[in-house]
């Protein structure tokens, strides 16, 4: 038991120690008070399961989609498209999370495309899609189920 609290000790008495040598900064150390806690992605706001329909502009066509963001986990299904994926978290605000879709399953989706999720209310978010290239490629309005 000894051992293991030594060895999560020494990151912690290395950044104390450099954080002494003149001419060195650390800006952001690491926090290993918890090294088990996991972060979730998004605030409660975001947190659920929420359904709606896209549309797509180069296509004008309209799919489904089910997003869920439970916990350090996020999902997003087309199920009338038979693909979806991973959410992997970009960025995020108080109303908006932005993230990149990296596709698992099926062949009828992009992957690598960049999902944004803006809050509208508390039980609405709206959907914006984004080529790799970064045009804008679907929209659509998604409510928490």
């Amino acid at each position: 038991m000894f051992y293991k609290k030594l060895i999560l000790l020494l990151p912690v008495f290395a950044i104390t120690a450099c954080s002494e040598i003149p001419g060195i900064t650390i800006t952001n150390p690491i926090s290993i008070t918890n090294p088990n806690a996991q972060t979730q992605i998004a605030s409660n706001d975001f947190q659920g399961i929420w359904e709606g329909r896209g549309y797509q502009y180069d296509t004008s066509q309209n799919w489904s989609i089910k997003v869920t963001i439970v916990g350090n986990q996020s999902k997003i299904d087309y199920p009338s498209l038979r693909c979806g994926g991973d959410l992997i978290p970009l960025t995020r605000t108080a109303n908006k999370i932005e993230f990149r879709e990296r596709i698992t399953y099926g062949s009828s989706c992009v992957n690598n495309g960049k999902t944004v999720i803006t809050k509208i209310n508390a039980n609405t978010v709206k959907f914006d899609w984004y080529e790799v290239n970064g045009s804008k490629g679907a929209e659509g309005t998604l409510t928490r189920k």
